[in-house]
C-alpha cells in the first residue's frame, strides 16, 4: 500500500468515525486521533463523569469496523475522561470531533 492510499484510507475512516461521534454527542465531549509507530488510536471522552459501559460497547464495534475495512493498519479506540486527557494522549493528537473547538 502506497503513503498516498494509507492517508486517503485515513481521511475516510476519520470521517466516519466523527459521523459515530456525531451520532452519539449526547454521550461525547469530545474524540480525538493519535498517530502512533505501530497503531492509529481514536480517543473518546465521554460526558459522564465516570466510565460509560454503554459507549465502550459501541467502541468495540467500531473499532472491529475500522480494522476489518479501515485500511489504515491496527486501530484501537480508548475512552478517557476529560480531566486524564493529558496523563493518557498525546499533545500531538488531533481533534476530531467536535471539529469546531481547539484543543
Amino acid at each position: 500500500m502506497t503513503a498516498t492510499r494509507w492517508k486517503q484510507n485515513l481521511q475516510l475512516m476519520v470521517d466516519e468515525v466523527r459521523q459515530w461521534c456525531q451520532q452519539r454527542s449526547d454521550k461525547l465531549a469530545l474524540g480525538l486521533l493519535e498517530l502512533r509507530s505501530d497503531k492509529v488510536v481514536f480517543f473518546f471522552s465521554p460526558r459522564a463523569e465516570q466510565f460509560d459501559f454503554e459507549l465502550a460497547r459501541e467502541q468495540r464495534a467500531l473499532e472491529v469496523e475500522l480494522n476489518t475495512r479501515g485500511g489504515i493498519g491496527y486501530a484501537e479506540t480508548r475512552q478517557v475522561p476529560l480531566w486524564e486527557i493529558d496523563r493518557f494522549v498525546s499533545p500531538e493528537a488531533l481533534r476530531i470531533w467536535p471539529s469546531d473547538e481547539h484543543r
